[in-house]
Protein backbone atom coordinates (compact mmCIF):
# COMPACT_ATOMS: atom_id res chain seq x y z
CA UNK A 1 0.00 0.00 0.00
CA UNK A 2 2.84 2.18 0.84
CA UNK A 3 4.48 2.04 -2.58
CA UNK A 4 1.05 1.35 -4.71
CA UNK A 5 -0.92 4.69 -3.59
CA UNK A 6 2.23 6.92 -3.97
CA UNK A 7 2.73 5.69 -7.55
CA UNK A 8 -1.09 5.22 -8.66
CA UNK A 9 -1.37 8.98 -7.56
CA UNK A 10 1.78 10.03 -9.33
CA UNK A 11 1.86 7.83 -12.31
CA UNK A 12 -0.72 10.45 -14.54
CA UNK A 13 1.79 13.28 -13.55
CA UNK A 14 4.87 11.56 -14.55
CA UNK A 15 2.49 10.67 -17.92
CA UNK A 16 2.09 14.38 -18.43
CA UNK A 17 5.62 15.18 -17.34
CA UNK A 18 6.76 12.65 -20.38
CA UNK A 19 3.96 14.13 -23.18
CA UNK A 20 5.47 17.64 -22.60
CA UNK A 21 9.23 16.99 -22.97
CA UNK A 22 8.97 15.36 -26.06
CA UNK A 23 5.50 16.74 -27.15
CA UNK A 24 3.01 13.91 -27.48
CA UNK A 25 -0.42 14.95 -27.41
CA UNK A 26 -2.67 14.27 -24.58
CA UNK A 27 -5.25 11.77 -26.51
CA UNK A 28 -2.45 9.94 -27.88
CA UNK A 29 -2.26 6.20 -27.16
CA UNK A 30 0.65 4.35 -25.78
CA UNK A 31 2.37 2.80 -28.82
CA UNK A 32 2.24 6.31 -30.72
CA UNK A 33 4.04 7.82 -27.40
CA UNK A 34 6.85 5.16 -27.29
CA UNK A 35 7.18 5.39 -30.84
CA UNK A 36 7.47 9.25 -30.25
CA UNK A 37 9.81 8.90 -27.93
CA UNK A 38 12.02 6.53 -29.60
CA UNK A 39 12.25 9.02 -32.40
CA UNK A 40 12.65 11.88 -30.48
CA UNK A 41 16.99 13.29 -30.20
CA UNK A 42 17.00 12.52 -26.89
CA UNK A 43 20.00 10.26 -25.05
CA UNK A 44 19.00 6.83 -24.58
CA UNK A 45 18.90 6.74 -20.50
CA UNK A 46 16.87 9.49 -20.83
CA UNK A 47 14.62 7.31 -23.51
CA UNK A 48 14.10 4.53 -21.32
CA UNK A 49 12.90 6.30 -18.57
CA UNK A 50 10.55 7.77 -20.42
CA UNK A 51 9.04 4.76 -21.28
CA UNK A 52 9.79 3.39 -17.94
CA UNK A 53 7.08 6.27 -16.80
CA UNK A 54 4.56 5.21 -19.98
CA UNK A 55 4.33 1.75 -18.53
CA UNK A 56 3.98 2.56 -15.04
CA UNK A 57 1.02 4.80 -16.15
CA UNK A 58 -0.25 1.88 -18.10
CA UNK A 59 0.11 -0.89 -15.36
CA UNK A 60 -0.25 1.41 -12.00
CA UNK A 61 -3.51 2.23 -10.55
CA UNK A 62 -4.64 5.64 -11.60
CA UNK A 63 -5.73 6.94 -8.07
CA UNK A 64 -6.23 10.68 -9.35
CA UNK A 65 -9.68 9.62 -10.64
CA UNK A 66 -10.57 9.24 -6.68
CA UNK A 67 -8.94 12.77 -5.79
CA UNK A 68 -11.21 15.38 -7.80
CA UNK A 69 -10.64 18.24 -5.56
CA UNK A 70 -8.90 20.18 -7.48
CA UNK A 71 -11.05 19.65 -10.69
CA UNK A 72 -14.22 20.17 -8.69
CA UNK A 73 -12.51 23.64 -7.41
CA UNK A 74 -11.59 24.75 -10.74
CA UNK A 75 -15.25 23.20 -12.47
CA UNK A 76 -13.40 21.08 -14.74
CA UNK A 77 -15.72 19.76 -17.35
CA UNK A 78 -15.09 15.99 -16.28
CA UNK A 79 -16.81 16.63 -12.92
CA UNK A 80 -19.26 19.19 -14.35
CA UNK A 81 -21.84 19.47 -17.04
CA UNK A 82 -22.82 21.94 -19.49
CA UNK A 83 -24.81 23.97 -16.64
CA UNK A 84 -22.06 23.93 -14.36
CA UNK A 85 -23.98 21.05 -11.82
CA UNK A 86 -21.20 18.28 -10.50
CA UNK A 87 -22.05 15.73 -12.91
CA UNK A 88 -23.43 12.35 -11.83
CA UNK A 89 -21.72 10.70 -14.94
CA UNK A 90 -17.95 11.37 -13.31
CA UNK A 91 -19.27 9.20 -9.95
CA UNK A 92 -20.49 6.66 -12.43
CA UNK A 93 -17.08 6.44 -14.28
CA UNK A 94 -15.09 6.32 -10.78
CA UNK A 95 -17.35 3.48 -9.65
CA UNK A 96 -16.85 1.40 -12.78
CA UNK A 97 -13.00 1.88 -12.79
CA UNK A 98 -12.81 1.38 -9.31
CA UNK A 99 -15.13 -2.35 -9.80
CA UNK A 100 -13.57 -3.13 -12.89
CA UNK A 101 -9.48 -2.31 -10.60
CA UNK A 102 -11.02 -4.76 -7.80
CA UNK A 103 -12.03 -7.45 -9.99
CA UNK A 104 -8.84 -7.56 -11.73
CA UNK A 105 -6.64 -7.65 -8.85
CA UNK A 106 -8.88 -10.24 -7.17
CA UNK A 107 -9.16 -12.04 -10.44
CA UNK A 108 -5.13 -12.41 -9.85
CA UNK A 109 -4.78 -13.30 -6.20
CA UNK A 110 -7.16 -16.20 -7.21
CA UNK A 111 -5.15 -17.60 -10.28
CA UNK A 112 -2.23 -16.88 -7.88
CA UNK A 113 -3.24 -18.67 -4.90
CA UNK A 114 -5.81 -21.29 -6.45
CA UNK A 115 -3.43 -24.10 -5.52
CA UNK A 116 -1.54 -23.33 -2.60
CA UNK A 117 -2.82 -23.70 1.02
CA UNK A 118 -2.47 -20.90 2.75
CA UNK A 119 -4.27 -22.13 6.34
Amino acid sequence: LGVVMPVGLMSGAMSQLVNNAVGIEASAGLWVSVSTVLEAELTTARKAVYILAKAVYLVAPNFQFHWPADAINQRHSLTHDVDGNLSLGYLGTVTAYTAIYITAVLGLAVVLFQKREVS
